[in-house]
């Protein structure tokens, strides 16, 4: 029998044309997604549903991308759960901050396309070597 469970990716993102693209591409790739609008609703639902990855934009209302993978890391689970970073900020502050939370993909929107968020999320799902 094979396993036929979905991996599920949360998508934080308030630009809702981006965030339909980017929810649509990752469920026709097979993946279940969940999606939040604001820094808060994605704290929210990532504490509550766990899902494998988060796919996270910086500027967010309520709360901001990054204090919402700093709140996100000091949740148990948390600490582990992998976050690829979506954003036009492309400033080399918020790419150190990034660094420093154990986010590994920070894809700048404008330079990356779905393709490239797709190879990041399955990148992020793949067993350690």
């Amino acid at each position: 029998m094979t396993d036929t469970k979905k991996h599920t990716v949360l998508v934080v993102e308030d630009e809702m044309a981006t965030a339909l693209a980017m929810g649509s591409a990752l469920e026709q790739e097979g993946y279940e997604v969940l999606r939040a609008a604001d820094g808060e609703e994605g704290l929210r639902v990532a504490l509550e549903k766990h899902p494998e990855v988060l796919l996270v934009d910086l500027k967010l209302p309520k709360m901001s991308g990054m204090d919402m993978i700093h709140a996100l890391r000091e949740d148990a689970w948390g600490k582990t759960a992998r976050v690829v970073i979506l954003t036009n900020v492309s400033d080399m502050g918020s790419l150190q901050a990034a660094m420093m939370n154990d986010t590994f993909y920070y894809l700048i929107k404008s330079d990356s396309s779905v393709a490239d968020v797709i190879r990041a999320v399955a990148t992020q799902l793949a067993p350690s070597a």
